[in-house]
């Protein structure tokens, strides 16, 4: 019979890599935001920030009061998604990544 020695360090080394993975898609989300963002004083675009709950998982937001507004659209205005397809390219280049590896 084979014997299976744990090793708490790789574990551990495995672990941290994929907390700093998600860190790292969480900050690469919120940059693209910020470039796709559509700009008028530029309060929108300055607060969108990424926010850690915990080791896997990040929030990418805002709190200013009217980006529902611009993401989604009104009855008067169209939308003007940010946050959407900035999610979205970097879904694309998640899996594009995964499937070279």
């Amino acid at each position: 019979m084979a014997k299976v020695k744990k090793n708490p360090s790789g574990i551990r080394s495995l672990d941290s890599d994929i907390e700093q993975f998600v860190e790292d898609v969480a900050k690469d989300m919120a940059i693209t935001a910020k470039r796709i963002v559509p700009v008028d004083t530029g309060k929108l675009q300055q607060s969108i920030t990424v926010v850690k709950e915990d080791d896997l998982t990040h929030l990418i937001g805002t709190n200013v009061d009217y980006a529902l507004f611009v993401e989604d659209g009104t009855q008067n205005q169209k939308a003007q998604p940010y946050l959407k397809p900035a999610a979205g390219r970097l879904k694309e280049l998640i899996f594009k990544n995964r499937k070279r590896t």
